[in-house]
């Protein structure tokens, strides 16, 4: 007969033995669950899929750098961004563990750290009764439902700006917008460089050989806005792209694991508008944008290759702070933009103009917008996450008082091209010239980027980068063909800021090269020429500048010269550029002599690929005309 004391006894027996062994029947299980999944993922070679590879940032190594084990790095350096060991160089091992660590083990934080990759692996494997869902945290939950409050996804352009060489191709970056949130709040998500205080050379040297760490970061537009248009005067496209919801939550699953996450940044290369394209590639699955960059990757290139990838549905202007005052002084007399200026600076009341009898409704208006404005740029600069709000109630105020005024205030209109339409970065050049009484056919090559003689559609018409431009001659002479490199320019940037009454910004001058001039007696020369000076536009589209420097040369020895350059530049229409300027130059050591150079010239853009050209310049000291003529293709 069975008792009750024997049946508890067996009762638990079992159970002590369903315990002692419970975590290998588990690890069984568990292994049987992730040899099905790998088996799965192997059989489709899911660590070589392109979306894989864009998920872990992963680029082929050169031939040089590759190993028995590793082809492919990833050009991610944050150790916490891989599950595995080797993971950085081995998509295979890291695949692996992934699956075993989000799939099988279904680690709750591992999951939140990395969603893109998990959703995409159970996408692709479809483990039995995984809910993905039901392992997301309170934060994830909170960033998600963004999704549904999602207004839309633009890609941020903004232009050059040549007084930092981190800025001189332009900067772009993502902005999202949600439906109950201003623009100016939506959040901005870019890659950049942690460039300390390096100043020209350092940055040129460090960003071209991956001296500086990069990183993806998460911030406010009205941050840009205050940087980009109001510190640095620089003007913004927004590109609004045709992201659907569901592409925005893979956008926003990948944004989480990269966020400051690091990478070698490459002024050429891996920098900002490349670093970029992944996040476009991972929300679009199929989307190939990282294999059709080619050498250098300019940001205008990159813009360019989204718009022909189908993303770009609309774009919007935002003029820098300084194009708008510029245009709002055109219409308004000296005695009122002084007025003006001290109403923005404190220094006369808002509250005087209003109440002045004498002066007109359109004046008084004038004169409000444009001291709104001009409060805007001298004190916007200065504000920080913690004072916009009352920033914003200060701006208020100035509004308030502009109402008073009872005329419907005009949006200023600043017209600009679309960068969409601007040249390619790199030209080539060909066509004929004659030098005193020698007839030569000329090449010319450049590597980058703009030049003010250029098409200006798309640029900014009063600055110009040149990097790495040669120019080839072949002259027929009595006892035969003769070549000979007439210059080669390793960069050339010219900025003018015109002056105006409310901003005095200078204009400047720098360029380094080999050059041909009177002076070293037509012999090929280093030559290095900086200067600064000032810019005035006495009518839309002319531009007069005056930039005093200094100029120096190597021959057998150095010599320096002052040098003192005047010029015009005009802009009749966005297919025309008419330009001309004169240079004197008093060389001071070994033969002191004054050396007078004038040049001028006109480009025709027949379209954004192809203009026609003629230059021509003149030399006192030589007393010898060079002028040639030909067609520039840009590619």
């Amino acid at each position: 007969m069975i008792t009750k004391k024997f049946v508890l006894t067996v009762r638990i027996i079992t159970l002590t033995v369903f315990i002692q062994f419970y975590p290998h029947l588990l690890l069984c299980d568990n292994t049987v669950k992730s040899d099905k999944l790998i088996d799965t993922a192997i059989d489709k070679s899911l660590h070589q899929h392109p979306y894989w590879r864009s998920l872990l940032h992963y680029k082929p190594l050169s031939l040089v750098k590759r190993t028995y084990n590793a082809e492919v790095v990833s050009e991610i350096d944050s150790d916490d961004f891989f599950l595995s060991y080797n993971g950085r160089n081995n998509p295979y091992e890291e695949l692996i563990t992934s699956i075993r660590i989000l799939l099988v083990e279904r680690d709750k934080d591992a999951i939140n750290r990395f969603p893109a990759r998990t959703r995409w692996l159970s996408e692709q494997l479809n483990p039995a009764d995984f809910d993905l869902d039901n392992y997301f945290d309170d934060t994830y939950r909170s960033m998600a439902a963004s999704a549904d409050r999602l207004d839309s996804v633009k890609l941020i352009y903004a232009g050059e700006y040549l007084g930092n060489p981190a800025s001189m191709f332009g900067h772009t970056f993502l902005r999202i917008d949600f439906t109950d949130e201003t623009p100016l709040l939506g959040t901005t998500v870019e890659f950049s460089a942690d460039t300390g205080n390096a100043g020209f050379f350092p940055y040129v040297i460090k960003g071209v050989t991956g001296g500086f760490q990069g990183f993806y970061r998460l911030n406010k537009y009205y941050m840009k806005v205050r940087d980009y248009s109001y510190a640095e005067s620089r003007s913004v496209w927004e590109y609004e792209l045709n992201l659907t919801q569901s592409e925005y939550r893979r956008l926003l699953d990948h944004i989480i694991e990269i966020n400051e996450s690091s990478s070698d940044y490459y002024f050429f290369t891996a920098n900002c508008s490349y670093a970029i394209l992944y996040l476009l590639e991972i929300a679009r699955p199929g989307l190939s944008l990282i294999k059709k960059l080619s050498f250098p990757v300019i940001p205008l290139d990159t813009l360019k290759l989204v718009n022909s990838s189908g993303l770009i549905s609309g774009v919007q202007y935002r003029p820098s702070i300084r194009e708008r005052l510029e245009k709002r002084s055109e219409s308004m007399n000296r005695t009122d933009l002084s007025r003006a200026a001290a109403v923005a600076r404190e220094e006369e009341s808002g509250e005087s103009v209003v109440n002045e009898s004498e002066l007109s409704v359109e004046r008084k208006a004038a004169i409000l917008d444009f001291s709104r404005e001009y409060y805007h740029y001298l004190n916007f600069p200065r504000v920080t996450a913690e004072t916009f709000q009352a920033y914003q109630q200060l701006i208020m105020s100035h509004s308030r008082l502009r109402n008073r005024v009872d005329l419907v205030s005009d949006d200023v209109q600043v017209e600009r091209s679309d960068p969409l339409d601007s040249h390619d970065n790199s030209l080539f050049s060909v066509g004929a010239g004659l030098k005193g009484t020698e007839e030569y056919i000329y090449g010319q090559y450049r590597f980058a980027y703009h030049a003010m003689s250029d098409p200006v559609s798309g640029y900014n018409p009063r600055a110009s980068f040149v990097a790495g431009e040669t120019e080839l001659r072949l002259y027929n002479e009595d006892e035969g063909y003769h070549v000979q490199v007439e210059r080669v320019s390793l960069f050339d940037i010219r900025s003018f800021s015109p002056i105006r009454s409310f901003s005095a910004s200078p204009s400047y001058i720098l360029s380094i090269g080999l050059n041909r001039t009177a002076h070293s007696k037509d012999e090929l020369v280093p030559v290095l020429q900086v200067g600064a000076g000032g810019a005035i536009v006495p009518v839309e589209p002319l531009m007069l500048y005056l930039v005093p420097g200094i100029k120096a040369d190597y021959k057998d020895s150095p010599d320096v010269a002052f040098s003192l350059a005047a010029g015009a530049h005009w802009v009749p229409h966005d297919r025309l550029v008419i330009y001309a300027e004169s240079s004197v130059i008093r060389f001071l050591q070994n033969k002191p002599y004054l050396e007078i150079v004038t040049e001028a010239g006109a480009t025709f853009s027949v379209n954004r690929s192809f203009a026609l050209n003629i230059r021509g310049n003149y030399s006192y000291i030589m007393n010898k005309t060079d002028i040639k003529a030909g067609i520039s293709l840009f590619f």
